[in-house]
Formats: structure tokens, C-alpha cells, sequence
């Protein structure tokens, strides 16, 4: 039966590749838009987890105690203190208690970027070293009390500016490279937003670019702890004494979850890798539904195709058929001998349709790195293809071939032998 399935399929060529290419087109859709949720899954856990690790809880005061901004107001209630730090100390299973703190003013900052001067508000933030050592040269590099002050960027701000700004306006993309070492104008008691009769551009504060961190916050530079208290105390001496954050370090990751509850149980508000993983999956999968619809209807569109070349080919293949049923083929034999011909068809389609996937998955990468090439957060490819992809996307193609094949397979079956010769 396999032996004369295999010679209908050769007699029969331009119907063979008609169903071979819808097949194949099916096959491909669903192996990228597979891989490309597998690869959009990873880059997102690796993202999350490169900012929040594993064993890290970011402690924050409750909104609905302190409200959005920090500096806004000076009451100490609902702000995270030394007494916050010794509350959370007490908790077994914490390692390292690292806060942030804040600049007291609204302050501004202005850096020349491709020739173009911009000056804008900005928060600073003053964290300790050992919160960030791993992108920093020397600790004394970034203790020093001299101007200009040694500051890290967030590395999600190249991006917007490279996204935002640059590819709109025509300007330059930037990397890391070309900023580390700029300096960058600081002033304390400056604010293009929140001006008022107070407002002085004469004092000024350099800082330097020492580097990029994604533990940087995303709204200002960030200097060393040291540095920013030194700056709180000459320019906002009346500012409150409270941390913005305090980024906690576990002992073991797999308590992280229970430790967190409890410091909410504190009245505080934390953030960590599995509480990020949730939303992200939640968003992700929406993604994936939209690209699951697609899939399915160009999945239906090719079993339509499929079932549609079959009938065809049955109604040319009556004699063949009939004769087969006349020479001692059952009804079962002759389902099979269809079935046996989708199963080959399938086999065929499915690995051109790979094929084509891995093709255009590395058209589609090559595509994306040149457009996007200094996109801080761009993954190495947006596509992940394993061997359970590849084998699961194979045995799909297949299965699909023979169950839309059933409809045809069962007509043939019935066929009368008698009728058919006539």
C-alpha cells in the first residue's frame, strides 16, 4: 500500500505540490510564531531577572502613604528610615540591606548629545558601591569626593533615546561607548518644570558618565551614596532623611516570595523577580493568543486546501480505486492507502515548512540586529528553536495531514467497485 501510495503521489505532481505547499505555509506559521513566543519569553525572564535577581527584593514605601514622588513632602510617616532598615534586618534569611536615597530639590540637568545641547529636569539618586561594584572600575573611582562626580546611567535610557529620539529626528545612535567619560552639568537649584522666583542657574555641580547599569534608576543619574548626601547637605539641607528604595538581598532564592510577604506585612511595598515573571507572562500570553489565531486560520486555510486536493483526486482516481476494491482491497485498505499518501505528503511539507521557518527566523534576526543595533535591550535572537520545537512542529504537520485526510480517505472507502469501471 505504501508502494502505490508513493507512485500516486508521483503521478500525480501538481496536486502532490499543491498540498506540500500548504502544508508547508502552515507548518512555517507555526514554527515562527512558536519559536518567536519561546524567544520572547526567554528575553523577557532574562531582562527581568538581569534587573531583578533572583535572591532581590526592591522595598518601596506604600503609595497611599507617601504618594508619588518621594520629595514632594517632608513627613518621615510611611518612609523608609534607619528604623525600616532595622525592621527588615530582623527578618531570617536577609543577606544585604542596600538603600537608595535622593536628591532634596528639584534640580535639572544638562548634557550636549550630537552636537545639540538639552537640558531637563531630572531626579539624582545616590546608591552605595557594593550595590553596583560589578560596573564599576575601583571603589575609589567611585567614592571620590572631587568634581565631577562619577554617575551611572540606566541602560534603558539609551534605548528610548535611540528609539524616540534619534531614529525619528535622523540624529546619531549612540552607545555606551560614546558616552562613557561625558560630563554632564548638574543644577541643584534649577528646575525647567517646577520654576518659580527661586529658580538659580549660577551654581553648577559636573558630573561624569562612568558607566551603565540596569539597576540604575530609570529617572536620573545615579552617584555614589557618599556623594549625593554631600550634595543634600549643601543644597537641600531641609530635605527629608528618608530612602527611595532599599534593594534587598536574600540568602536563599527560593525564600524570596516568603520574605517579601513578610515585609509587606510591614506596611511596604516590594517588587521581585517572580511578582515581575507574573505580569510579564500575563502580557506575553495575550501575544500569544493573537499569534495562536493567526496560526489558526491559516492552519484551516491549509486543511481546506488539503481536504480539497484529496477530493479531487478522488473523483480523478475512481477507476484506480474501483479497481483496487475489484482485485481484493477492503474499505479499510483503500482509507489506508489515502491516509498513507497525506502521512508522506505531510512528512514532506512539514520539513520544507522548517526549513522555510529557520530561514526567515534568520532573515527576520539579521533584519532586526541591523535596524536595532544599538538597542541596549535587544536579545541575540528574537526567535528560541529547540529540538522539542522542531520535532513537536514536525509530528504537527504530519498529524494535520492525515486528519484532514480522513474526510477524503473515508469517501474513497466507499467507492463501489462496479459503479467506479464502468
Amino acid at each position: 500500500m505504501i508502494s502505490i501510495a508513493l507512485r500516486s503521489i508521483i503521478a500525480h505532481r501538481s496536486r502532490t505540490l499543491l498540498s506540500i505547499i500548504s502544508i508547508a505555509i502552515g507548518v512555517a506559521s507555526v514554527f515562527l510564531f512558536v519559536s518567536l513566543i519561546n524567544g520572547i519569553n526567554k528575553a523577557s525572564t532574562e531582562a527581568t531577572a538581569k534587573q531583578n535577581p533572583l535572591n532581590q527584593i526592591i522595598v518601596r514605601p506604600r503609595l497611599d502613604k507617601t504618594g508619588l514622588v518621594s520629595f514632594l513632602t517632608k513627613s518621615e510617616k510611611g518612609r523608609l528610615t534607619d528604623q525600616t532598615i532595622e525592621d527588615i534586618k530582623k527578618i531570617n534569611g536577609i543577606k544585604n540591606i542596600y538603600p537608595e536615597i535622593q536628591f532634596g530639590n528639584f534640580a535639572s540637568i544638562e548634557v550636549k548629545l550630537a552636537g545639540i545641547g538639552v537640558l531637563t529636569d531630572s531626579m539624582i539618586f545616590g546608591v552605595p558601591y557594593e550595590f553596583i561594584k560589578e560596573e564599576i572600575p575601583s571603589e575609589s573611582t567611585w567614592k571620590t569626593s572631587e568634581e565631577p562626580y562619577p554617575a551611572i546611567l540606566p541602560r534603558k535610557i539609551l534605548e528610548l533615546y535611540n528609539l524616540s529620539v534619534a531614529s525619528p529626528q535622523g540624529l546619531p545612535l549612540l552607545s555606551e561607548k560614546d558616552l562613557i567619560g561625558k560630563e554632564m552639568i548638574f543644577y541643584p537649584r534649577y528646575s525647567t518644570f517646577f520654576g518659580s522666583g527661586e529658580n538659580d542657574k549660577s551654581e553648577e555641580v559636573m558630573l561624569k558618565v562612568l558607566g551603565f547599569s540596569d539597576k540604575a534608576s530609570l529617572l536620573g543619574p545615579t552617584l555614589s551614596i557618599e556623594a549625593l548626601k554631600t550634595l543634600n547637605k549643601i543644597y537641600a539641607p531641609s530635605g527629608n532623611n528618608s530612602y527611595t528604595e532599599l534593594f534587598v538581598e536574600t540568602y536563599d532564592q527560593n525564600r524570596t516570595t516568603q520574605i517579601a510577604q513578610e515585609i509587606e506585612n510591614l506596611g511596604l511595598s516590594t517588587q521581585y523577580f517572580t511578582k515581575d515573571m507574573k505580569e510579564v507572562q500575563a502580557k506575553i500570553s495575550y501575544l500569544s493568543m493573537g499569534l495562536a489565531l493567526i496560526s489558526f486560520i491559516i492552519i484551516a486555510l491549509a486543511a481546506i486546501t488539503i481536504i480539497s486536493t484529496f477530493l479531487s483526486q478522488i473523483a480523478e482516481r475512481k477507476k484506480e480505486l474501483g479497481l483496487l476494491r475489484a482485485i481484493g482491497s477492503t474499505r479499510k485498505q483503500i482509507k489506508l492507502l489515502i491516509m498513507y499518501e497525506a502521512a508522506i505528503i505531510g512528512f514532506i511539507g512539514s520539513i520544507l515548512g522548517i526549513l522555510a521557518g529557520i530561514l526567515a527566523a534568520i532573515g527576520f534576526d539579521k533584519y532586526v540586529t541591523v535596524q536595532l543595533k544599538n538597542t541596549i535591550l535587544l536579545p541575540d535572537t528574537l526567535f528560541q528553536i529547540t529540538p522539542s520545537i522542531i520535532i513537536t512542529v514536525l509530528a504537527f504537520g504530519v498529524c494535520l495531514s492525515i486528519i484532514t485526510s480522513s474526510i477524503p480517505a473515508n469517501i474513497a472507502s466507499k467507492i463501489d467497485p462496479i459503479t467506479a469501471l464502468k
